[in-house]
């Protein structure tokens, strides 16, 4: 079943998908996610560093919260499996200044819920970047 925020296609395409989409001005900021997320937090979940990317020097808004509760930051942790894919996705949204200090409503933290997951690069990434 294919989805409106169609992005797990091979690595290359997805980065020419989200580069053309960005030439043709489409706007990063809406909202494609049966969760009101944006194609920013699918490329996160996914771990599709090169994407993100993309989608942030587009302006992708870093920090927008779907109605989970969810940031790209957090679905990069959350979602993903603490391997290289993802932690690549987390360092690129760190990078770009996205929200490390985000709680979530249930007021659980990223790094904190991480921590003794075996994310050890991951929770790094968070506390080199501010995260308490």
């Amino acid at each position: 079943m294919r989805r409106k925020y169609d992005i797990h296609r091979g690595g290359e395409q997805r980065c020419a998908d989200a580069q053309a989409g960005a030439r043709r001005r489409l706007r990063p900021e809406g909202h494609h996610q049966p969760y009101q997320g944006t194609a920013l937090i699918a490329a996160a979940h996914l771990g599709h560093a090169e994407v993100v990317r993309v989608l942030v020097a587009a302006g992708a808004p870093l920090d927008h919260v779907n109605n989970l509760g969810w940031t790209a930051l957090m679905e990069s942790i959350m979602l993903g499996n603490g391997g290289k894919a993802h932690t690549d996705t987390l360092e690129a949204l760190v990078k770009a200044r996205a929200n490390v200090e985000y709680r979530r409503p249930a007021g659980y933290h990223a790094a904190r819920a991480r921590e003794g997951r075996g994310y050890g690069e991951m929770v790094r990434l968070l506390e080199a970047a501010g995260a308490k």
